[in-house]
């Protein structure tokens, strides 16, 4: 259901002449971040004179939940988690430098979600729930 451009589909069918017959939806689809954060984690060799190593992790867990719009019952729910990982490693002075990656949030977050939504796709697909009553 598209209720965000009612006023604009509802315009469309006026001038054709015609009036809107709009069906309700029979589940809503909600969800939340159940666990989300980054962490940077770093060695040396040798006190730091040979060399060393930074790594930034990334991680989030989401649910998705099925819910139906007249009882409120969540009648089907689903997990994805994601992590994603840079590293970075100095050997005697050589090697890039890197700095914090802020595009890490939105990398873990797509993959958890993604993850997610295959779960619920493979739900539907599987029987586990059905999309009409």
């Amino acid at each position: 259901m598209d209720r965000d451009h009612l006023d604009e589909t509802s315009g469309e069918a006026a001038i054709g002449g015609q009036e809107q017959r709009l069906k309700a939806a029979s589940y809503t689809i909600t969800g939340d971040v159940s666990e989300f954060g980054r962490k940077e984690v770093g060695d040396q060799q040798l006190f730091g004179i040979v060399g060393s190593g930074r790594k930034q992790i990334a991680y989030s867990k989401v649910s998705l939940y099925v819910v139906d719009v007249i009882s409120g019952e969540v009648v089907y729910s689903v997990h994805g988690a994601g992590e994603y990982e840079l590293s970075h490693r100095e050997v005697l002075g050589f090697g890039g430098t890197a700095s914090y990656d802020s595009t890490l949030n939105g990398k873990v977050l797509d993959l958890a979600i993604r993850e997610a939504v295959d779960a619920l796709a493979y739900g539907l697909d599987s029987g586990a729930w059905t999309e009409a009553r």
